[in-house]
This record gives structure tokens, C-alpha cells and sequence, in this order.
């Protein structure tokens, strides 16, 4: 229902202006950030190279639904990621780790060749068992 009702909103005389300043907005947002923490996290990252042109070619309202959906993914996968490795007790070791599974799971050469080992040990379909 709200996808729908989202999707057939008209561009008001707020869209147009929001528009026009996004970039701007963006870019004193991130600046602020990276002034407070000195650091740019994946959402800063996202705010400042991938947001805005999503906004810009989205329709209104639609980028608060994508927003949600991302922040809620990313959530899922922090939590994966903290229960994965909780058990390791240095913090830089964690850190380490943590960086190795995000290469080898965002790397499509180590994508690959995973894949072609798999291929090369797989035995084949099981066989269904018979309940004799």
C-alpha cells in the first residue's frame, strides 16, 4: 500500500527544492561527520558516493524505503558478523578477522575460486533413502 501510494506521489514544489539542495546537504553532513570522528563509516560512505544519485533518480518517498530496508540489512549483518567472532578476544584480532570475511565474501576472484573448488569436490547428488 505505501509502496503503491509512494510510487504515484507527484514531484511538489518541497521535492523540487529538497532537489536541488541534496548534494549540498550530503556533503555538510559528511564534512561534519568526518570533522567530528575523523573517520568514514559504511553509511557515511553511502551518504556520500551512492545516495544521491539514488535520490535523484528515484521517486519521492522511495529513498526512505530503500534507506530502511539498507539500515535494516546492514543491522543483520553486523549482528552475523559480532556473533561470528565475539568468542575472539583481542579486539585487533577481531578486527583482522572480521576484514578477512568481508574480502573473502565481497572479492569475486575469491568468489570464483571457491565456487571452481567446490565444483572439482562436489560428489554429486545424494541419493534419496529408502525408508526400507
Amino acid at each position: 500500500m505505501i509502496v503503491t501510494m509512494t510510487l504515484t506521489l507527484p514531484l511538489t514544489r518541497q521535492h523540487r527544492k529538497d532537489r536541488a539542495t541534496v548534494r549540498q546537504v550530503t556533503d555538510t553532513a559528511v564534512n561534519a561527520h568526518f570533522a567530528l570522528l575523523r573517520n568514514k563509516t559504511p553509511k557515511v560512505h553511502v551518504a556520500e558516493e551512492h545516495a544521491v544519485a539514488q535520490y535523484l533518480c528515484l521517486r519521492p518517498g522511495m529513498m526512505r524505503l530503500l534507506m530502511e530496508h539498507w539500515v535494516e540489512k546492514n543491522h543483520q549483518d553486523s549482528a552475523k558478523i559480532e556473533h561470528n567472532f565475539k568468542r575472539v578476544p583481542n579486539l585487533q584480532s577481531r578486527a583482522n578477522f572480521v576484514a578477512g570475511a568481508r574480502h573473502a565474501a565481497n572479492n569475486s576472484l575469491i568468489k570464483k575460486r571457491v565456487a571452481e573448488v567446490d565444483l572439482q569436490t562436489a560428489r554429486g547428488q545424494y541419493k534419496k533413502r529408502s525408508n526400507k
